[in-house]
């Protein structure tokens, strides 16, 4: 997760979800050097001080939150975004996380930012029906990236429609017009 991802989503609460406490400090550490509002939820924090983070998170006091597992369930929060920068080691938990955007009639989005060891779990989630779009992220902004062959979406057909096409010239039209 970087400044330059951050810029693009303007999330209004994200969670930053890291399977291992290493990566969940790294991660922490790196948006906080950043400049960003971040807080870090793990289990090595007492109950009480995750109470408090908890209560100045619904404060809006932060705009991310880099925790593992443990805020996948249980948490009544108004998420935005959420961003996996790996996935859990059981995919069961995918579904946690990525059901933090989508409480109550709401939406939101989920990223997966791809890793090298991603590619079997992403193959069985979808599987099991989970969809994946590929985006890439350039000068600040995200855009969708196409594959050679992608068929192209229902809306983007009828926008293909709509554009007048030339009228058929017939050959030899300029020679007989001189």
């Amino acid at each position: 997760v970087t400044r330059d991802l951050a810029g693009a989503l303007n999330p209004y609460l994200c969670l930053v979800f890291a399977s291992r406490k290493e990566d969940i400090a790294r991660i922490h550490d790196a948006l906080l050097d950043d400049g960003l509002p971040v807080v870090m939820v793990s289990s090595d924090i007492g109950i009480r001080r995750r109470q408090a983070i908890l209560e100045d998170i619904r404060a809006l006091k932060y705009v991310y939150v880099v925790t593992s597992d443990l805020a996948a369930r249980g948490l009544d929060l108004d998420v935005s975004h959420v961003i996996h920068t790996d996935l859990p080691r059981h995919l069961e938990f995918y579904t946690h996380r990525v059901g933090r955007t989508g409480r109550m009639g709401k939406t939101g989005v989920s990223i997966l930012l791809e890793g090298p060891d991603n590619h079997r779990k992403i193959a069985r989630l979808k599987t099991q029906g989970v969809r994946f779009s590929e985006w890439t992220l350039k000068d600040g902004v995200m855009r969708e990236t196409k594959k050679p062959g992608q068929q192209t979406s229902e809306r983007e057909r009828l926008a293909m429609k709509s554009v007048r096409k030339p009228k058929k010239v017939k050959p030899n039209a300029m020679k007989k017009y001189r």
